[in-house]
């Protein structure tokens, strides 16, 4: 409040830049707090999902391999951190023509494809799971509510989706 009254007083033509700057650094804050926000939903997204597949038909991953797809669309893979490991799944981020390239070589290989719209009160998330040369297997939904008494989100449901082969 100060800077902008002198502001005001002394560099009228630097008025609206003096005013910007506060709001763009508290946006910068808030990002991060929303990026590390985002990053704990698609890890507990990923893990609801392990934990669900287990559940129905006992499958254990090693490895997850998560495609990182960045098309310039709403959708893309947003720029979030992924836990290394899940319980005993390891979980690594690829690009999305690594499928391709390894079906060559590793043909049992399953891939998933994350995607999640995360609001103020609610996150869902629907993870594709497909096998090499881009065979879709099953889908996986996993959806969160925003608990604000406990300051947490909460596991609202998760359900298996067969593709009806």
């Amino acid at each position: 409040m100060i800077i902008r009254k002198i502001a005001l007083k002394h560099f009228t033509g630097f008025v609206f830049l003096i005013a910007m700057i506060p709001a763009g650094a508290f946006g910068q804050a808030d990002k991060m707090g929303e990026t590390e926000k985002q990053s704990k939903l698609y890890n507990r997204a990923i893990e609801a999902f392990l934990k669900g597949v287990y559940q129905r038909n006992k499958t254990i991953y090693d490895t997850v391999f998560v495609l990182l797809r960045k098309n310039g669309q709403p959708d893309d893979f947003p720029d979030v951190s992924l836990e290394e490991s899940i319980g005993r799944t390891h979980i690594r981020k690829i690009a999305p023509t690594v499928p391709e390239i390894k079906s060559k070589k590793l043909n049992k290989r399953i891939y998933i494809n994350l995607i999640g719209w995360i609001q103020k009160e609610n996150a869902d998330f629907m993870v594709v799971v497909f096998s090499n040369g881009f065979s879709h297997q099953y889908d996986y939904s996993v959806s969160f509510k925003w608990n604000k008494s406990k300051g947490v989100s909460e596991l609202v449901k998760s359900q298996y989706m067969d593709v009806g082969k």
